[in-house]
């Protein structure tokens, strides 16, 4: 008889092997996941479409399925609710619409775009942009409409009173994110 802590971390393990495939390099067997999810994943499968890894996390309080699936030649990420809505979903430039790959393409200012991920909250559809120049990253975030939403800044972008409130509050922390948004004709500047 195996001690209950080994018993505990060989479920585990086991688990972590259904999810993820490990075995032979197989994919992880359908049928341990929600119904919803399977629909989801069925669907962005379509008939050509192979299923890769599939995580399962909490997220706010929400169990999410983080899937990996390749389709026509391009590997992307999903994840999914576990009511089967996916609430972000790794995108190309050559899938967004002409206002959005326009909007990504000037904001991105010569950066290399590096992942461009489709977000669903609450009914609205975002984009959340990485680029990399240099081995520097930055994120941005464009609407469905192409206007941009948030966009990561430094410091020094800021201007002179956000700067004080800016190095006050993080008593002069180097690393930290800075992300400017615009409503109403109104900045903002939220940090990280």
């Amino acid at each position: 008889m195996l001690p209950a802590g080994r018993v505990k971390a060989r479920a585990i393990f086991s688990v972590m092997l259904m999810l993820t495939g490990a075995v032979h390099g197989a994919p992880p067997p359908m049928r341990h996941l929600p119904p919803p999810v399977r629909q989801t994943i069925r669907e962005q499968l379509g008939e050509d479409g192979k299923m890769g890894r599939v995580t399962k996390s909490t997220e706010d309080e929400q169990t999410v399925f983080e899937v990996t699936i390749t389709k026509d030649g391009r590997d992307r990420d999903l994840t999914i609710a576990a009511s089967g809505t996916i609430l972000e979903r790794e995108v190309f430039l050559d899938e967004v619409s002409a206002s959005v790959k326009s909007a990504i393409l000037q904001t991105a200012r010569g950066e290399e775009v590096d992942d461009i991920t489709q977000t669903t909250d609450d009914g609205q559809i975002n984009y959340d942009v990485e680029t990399i120049k240099g081995g520097v990253t930055r994120d941005f975030t464009i609407g469905p409409a192409g206007q941009l939403l948030s966009l990561q800044v430094t410091l020094a972008e800021t201007p002179p009173a956000a700067q004080k409130t800016v190095g006050e509050k993080t008593q002069g922390a180097t690393n930290i994110k800075i992300h400017k948004t615009t409503e109403e004709g109104e900045e903002t500047y939220e940090v990280e």
